[in-house]
């Protein structure tokens, strides 16, 4: 992650993003090298965070979905991660907060009581 504090970490992925990464890398033959970029740009070299923003937000304006940024899509993710039941430490750890107070003020956005289970598993949204 660009300008990142926090360095490198282990993210699951699931069933369904693991098939789709798949499929990009088959067709990507590049970015299955080590120390490669996965997203990169037409002279190899990594793409930028802004650059991914841009694309996504093109593709949101594209496709008619109105009012919508990147970063609702990681908010959304951690709403349905701890609706799921997902505990508030695996979550944190999921997204990159460096304590479970931040990952704490999206429990006020769940559409449910929040009720952790024991089994912590990236849900498929």
């Amino acid at each position: 992650r660009e300008y990142s504090s926090i360095g490198e970490r282990e993210v699951p992925l699931t069933d369904k993003v693991l098939f789709i990464l798949k499929d990009y890398l088959f067709e990507h033959e590049h970015a299955k090298e080590k120390d490669f970029p996965l997203f990169y740009t037409s002279k190899n070299k990594p793409m930028r965070i802004r650059n991914i923003r841009s694309a996504v937000n093109r593709a949101f304006n594209n496709a008619k979905i109105p009012e919508i940024c990147v970063n609702d899509l990681r908010n959304t993710f951690i709403v349905k991660q701890l609706e799921y039941g997902n505990t508030l430490e695996f979550v944190a750890s999921l997204v990159g907060h460096k304590t479970i107070l931040t990952t704490e003020r999206y429990l006020r956005l769940l559409s449910k009581k929040y009720q952790p289970n024991t089994i912590n598993k990236v849900a498929e949204i």
